[in-house]
């Protein structure tokens, strides 16, 4: 993985695992692909209060917020074709903004992942079916027995 923050063309700020696309022919770089690319936005709450004197002291209680969303929210893709001109620039994220990433990506596929549970196997041998079926299948070209 190569987790990185992209800031895109938009001026929004990105983070995704990162790869570069290659054209296998002229061997060159063409784009990128952005795999689960979520929005990142900072809040920056830190007050900084600065008095006639040019003293600064901080607000107490105050702190920076990391807000996610995912870039294509419309989308069941999880993976996005971008051209180079897309993107115009890539850094390393910080290791807690990874970390934080990692923990919603984690979050967000849990939720969206659908598991099915087969308590019984849907698949039958010819000599498991009824007269009844043996004879829908035998009129159904489709369906071979």
């Amino acid at each position: 993985m190569s987790i990185k923050l992209c800031l895109l063309k938009n001026q929004t700020n990105v983070i995704c695992d990162i790869r570069e696309v290659l054209d296998p022919e002229k061997n060159e770089s063409v784009g990128y692909i952005l795999a689960d690319p979520f929005a990142v936005n900072y809040s920056d709450t830190h007050i900084k209060n600065v008095d006639s004197e040019n003293n600064v002291t901080e607000s107490e209680g105050t702190e920076g917020r990391l807000e996610f969303g995912r870039l294509f929210p419309l989308s069941d893709e999880r993976n996005f074709k971008v051209s180079h001109d897309f993107v115009d620039v890539i850094y390393e994220p910080h290791k807690d903004v990874t970390n934080a990433y990692l923990s919603v990506l984690a979050n967000w596929v849990k939720e969206h992942t659908k598991s099915i549970s087969l308590e019984q196997s849907f698949l039958t041998t010819s000599s498991e079916l009824t007269e009844q079926q043996k004879l829908l299948h035998e009129n159904d070209p489709t369906m071979k027995v």
